[in-house]
Formats: C-alpha cells, structure tokens, sequence
C-alpha cells in the first residue's frame, strides 16, 4: 500500500529499531518538523541515503537511493532561534515510488516493505558453524 511521506535525504542510512537525532537548522526542514507536530500521529517521515550530491543546500542532491527507512518523531526541542533538535527511531523500511516537491521539503511516494523473519535455529546453527572456537596445541606443554 501506498502513502506519502515527507522525506528526510542524509548521507546516512536508518535501519529500523535505531535511533537517529538530528539537529534541524535549514528552513525547508524547520517546517517539515513544524508539519510533523501539526499533522496527526504517528509522526514519521522517510530518511533516504543519498545516492549523489551533498545534504545541505536546494541543488545538493542528485540522486537518491530508492529503499528507505521511516523515523518516528520520539522528542522535539525548538531552540531559541527556531532551530530544532529531534530524536527519532527508525520503523519501517520502504521503496520510494515517486517524489514531489511541491513543498519546500520533498516528499515521496513510498511502498512499506514488509520484514522478513527467518528461521532463528537455521540462524543460530549457522553461526555456530562460522565461528567454531579452534582448538589450538602447542607442543612441549
């Protein structure tokens, strides 16, 4: 199922469970957080790793990699000068299927990706097996 989400582009990648604070000082991003504590809950938008180009600035980014991850606003403090400092965690990953900027931030269209669990004994045999202690002789003793 399809949604759109605000997108955050880093030059970092957010894996689900993880958290991520971030320190909100560019405009464009000072209104996607104030979007985020006006909209309903959960409040979450999607960080995507850039693929080519830099973080800061409107022409920075090129390109971007097509699997993100969705962070879930956990706390917001609004400085003085109206710069934010955020924490979030990381949810759920997702396939951007579009973008838009008809905002100052950009959003996407993104496809959530189901987890997949595996087989933890397969998991845990096969561990084993990799990492087998060695059993080292010395000679004389």
């Amino acid at each position: 199922m399809s949604e759109t989400l605000p997108l955050f582009p880093l030059g970092t990648v957010l894996f689900p469970g993880l958290l991520l604070p971030l320190h909100i000082f560019e405009e464009r991003y000072r209104q996607l957080v104030r979007d985020l504590q006006d909209g309903p809950e959960p409040r979450r938008f999607g960080v995507l790793a850039i693929r080519q180009g830099r973080e800061t600035g409107v022409d920075g980014i090129q390109a971007l990699h097509e699997i993100g991850c969705t962070a879930t606003l956990r706390q917001v403090k609004q400085l003085e000068d109206g710069r934010y400092d955020i924490v979030t965690v990381g949810t759920d990953r997702f396939r951007l299927a579009g973008l838009d900027d008809s905002k100052p931030y950009l959003q996407g269209q993104v496809d959530l990706l189901p987890e997949e669990t595996g087989d933890s004994a397969g998991a845990a045999r096969s561990f084993s097996q990799t990492f087998r202690p060695t059993v080292c002789s010395q000679q004389g003793q």
